[in-house]
């Protein structure tokens, strides 16, 4: 069974809302060909075709006690804090496993781990930069004299859906903040600015802070799909490699999702690097996703929820 948010939003709520951006990656099965791109901009192949077992439901059906949930700091998660979960001999011996294994791997000539291979894994998440408030090179519609792009709220999805199966996403889904789904929200990023919401109209990032508006309420979340020959390498630097590429895409994804949003005259907030601003796992499972990317949006409605 998967979850599917209720599409029933007015065109006023859809773009008086919109204002957060979308997070994650993860490995999702094949997809069709992106429609053609016209006048409706519409993407149906965008929504991966379910079993028919399947049912699409309004809510999880496994109860959420919301009250035990919390922001929480992503500087104490196992993939930055790990040290802090074990003692320091074993984390002082782990990590010189971590970095000397695949060169010894290599010298002992074992598969999977040779020169070319290594440096394919040591390539692979070079890519665009991400960021917060993302870039600012686009032009607004106000920049250029022309109207800020205006539609419904199955309009927009399908809009955002397309526009981000052609960035290079693969499935897209959307999720509206409410005091439960806000707790996903981290309140301290990875480089340790703290994530504070507000009721002003404007995000901004300063030294110590970034401040999310809270008109921002709609999550973009998609997912970037990984090679599954390249998976069956794992643990090797190949099966590194599909990974760490994965998420380099995914950084080009995201600034150019941010870019389109402010070139339509919308802001997107975003990752300001691999794994902040939110749960993306969390909020890929609401959205129907399984886990993926997120990203705040501001003013534009969402609707047509993919399940």
């Amino acid at each position: 069974e998967v979850f599917r948010m209720p599409s029933n939003l007015t065109r006023r709520e859809f773009f008086k809302d919109m204002g957060l951006l979308s997070m994650g990656a993860a490995t999702v099965a094949a997809l069709g060909p992106i429609e053609a791109f016209g006048e409706s901009w519409s993407d149906k192949a965008g929504i991966a075709p379910r079993a028919p077992w399947v049912r699409t439901v309004d809510r999880p059906t496994v109860e959420i006690d919301w009250d035990q949930i919390y922001r929480f700091d992503e500087r104490e998660t196992v993939r930055r804090g790990w040290s802090k979960y074990l003692d320091e001999e074993t984390f002082a011996r782990v990590s010189a496993d971590f970095r000397n294994n695949a060169a010894e791997r290599n010298r002992q000539g074992l598969p999977g781990y040779s020169t070319r291979d290594i440096a394919l894994y040591r390539a692979s998440g070079i890519g665009a930069t991400q960021s917060f408030l993302g870039p600012t090179n686009v032009a607004t519609p106000e920049e250029i004299n022309v109207a800020r792009w205006e539609g419904t709220p199955e309009e927009n999805s399908e809009m955002i859906r397309a526009a981000l199966r052609a960035f290079g996403a693969a499935t897209v889904g959307f999720v509206e903040l409410d005091e439960n789904t806000e707790k996903l929200i981290y309140n301290i990023d990875p480089d340790g600015k703290e994530l504070v919401f507000t009721d002003e109209t404007v995000a901004e990032e300063t030294e110590t802070t970034r401040t999310i508006p809270r008109e921002a309420r709609y999550v973009i979340t998609w997912t970037i799909q990984m090679s599954q020959e390249g998976m069956t390498r794992s643990p090797t630097p190949l099966g590194a490699a599909t990974t760490s590429m994965s998420y380099a895409v995914n950084r080009a994804v995201q600034s150019r999702l941010q870019g389109f949003l402010r070139g339509i005259g919308y802001y997107g907030l975003g990752e300001a690097e691999t794994n902040a601003l939110g749960i993306s796992p969390a909020f890929g499972v609401l959205a129907g996703l399984g886990t993926a990317y997120v990203l705040l949006v501001n003013g534009i409605l969402l609707g047509g929820v993919p399940g």
